[in-house]
């Protein structure tokens, strides 16, 4: 037999079987991007393609909802020799020229010019929102959607009986119902209003094979109807700016609302709201002003937490001298000199021998 036959035949053998293994200990991930009306072409570039640009990495655009997104197969345990986080592929988007980190991951790579990076298990978990990422923000009703993509690898499933939610040690299960098997997406709403505040929310999972796997992320929460968007500030200006909102059920502005109240401990004020935005400038008294917002919501009055602005007064002396003639005489006097809350001054007079 040729040698250089048996090698080739050899070689042939043991990549097939590697790539056989590789598709059994494999996971089919899709990444989703959200872009603006502009992009006209986004690509999915990351260590499993080589970060390259061209058909094979670019995403295909849902056309009724904008959003780009691309099925690439990952093995599990990351890239046989990965340059950035072991066991996770790092990637990017890049629309139209310009390398962006993936919006709704949270997890970015500060040594290795800030690329996004997912940890690939069976089976993995993608997407776990919301979360602390901008394009999460904060949640502003009391009854958030809780969603995640969970892919198992190419040989298993998920075992929907061990999909497992905890949000601040508030535990969820028997939950594999809110598990789409087709489009590999978790939805579920807590049965009971989270309060106002930072949430821990952790998924956990196992596949058919028994394989776990879990994901910890963090969000908050501000579900009030009425608040004050501004934030506690300390200033030298007369006047500052009051911005807030009135949200709905679902955490929607509330469009149904048109006059609110601003109150202070010494007056209020009738604003206008507008798509559910209170945008208004007032007065300042020295030192605190604690501002709230109040409305009628769903025929119940509803007011907001509390913002401090604080202003700044300048309280140093203020001197003015007087000049007194009787006949030949001058009399200088400092007593209409005045230092806002405080004593009597004292005067030191000088001659200026010039």
């Amino acid at each position: 037999m040729n040698m250089n036959y048996l090698h080739t035949l050899i070689a042939c053998l043991i990549f097939s079987g590697l790539a056989f293994a590789q598709s059994n200990d494999s996971v089919d991930v899709t990444f989703y991007y959200y872009a603006g009306e502009s992009s006209s072409n986004v690509y999915l570039r990351g260590e499993f393609n080589g970060w390259t640009q061209n058909n094979a990495s670019l995403m295909l655009k849902d056309q009724a909802t904008r959003v780009w997104s691309k099925t690439v197969r990952l093995g599990v345990g990351g890239p046989l020799s990965p340059q950035g986080i072991v066991g996770a592929y790092q990637y990017k988007f890049y629309d139209d020229g310009n390398w962006l980190p993936d919006p709704l991951n949270p997890r970015n790579n500060p040594q290795d010019n800030n690329n996004s990076y997912l940890y690939i298990k069976n089976p993995t978990i993608h997407y776990l929102l919301p979360n602390s990422t901008t394009a999460s923000g904060i949640i502003r009703t009391g009854f958030p959607e809780i969603t995640a993509y969970i892919y198992p690898s190419v040989s298993s499933g998920i075992n929907t009986s061990t999909i497992t939610l905890s949000i601040n040690g508030v535990e969820y299960s028997n939950i594999g119902s809110s598990y789409d098997e087709l489009s590999k997406k978790l939805s579920f709403i807590p049965p009971d209003p989270l309060t106002d505040g930072e949430k821990e929310l952790i998924l956990s999972v196992e596949s058919t094979d028994g394989t776990f796997s879990a994901d910890t992320t963090a969000f908050t929460v501000r579900a009030d109807y009425v608040q004050i968007l501004t934030l506690p500030a300390e200033t030298w200006k007369d006047s500052w700016r009051l911005q807030g909102a009135v949200f709905d059920d679902d955490g929607n502005y509330n469009t149904s609302v048109n006059t609110a109240q601003i109150i202070r401990s010494d007056s209020s004020w009738t604003v206008q709201v507008i798509n559910g935005i209170v945008d208004t400038t007032l007065r300042l008294l020295e030192g605190d002003n604690n501002f709230q917002l109040s409305a009628v919501v769903n025929s119940q009055p509803e007011t907001s937490s509390t913002v401090n602005i604080f202003h700044k007064v300048d309280n140093g002396p203020h001197a003015q001298i007087e000049v007194i003639q009787e006949g030949a005489a001058l009399t200088f006097s400092a007593a209409v000199s005045v230092i806002p809350d405080a004593g009597p001054l004292t005067y030191l007079w000088k001659e200026d021998p010039d």
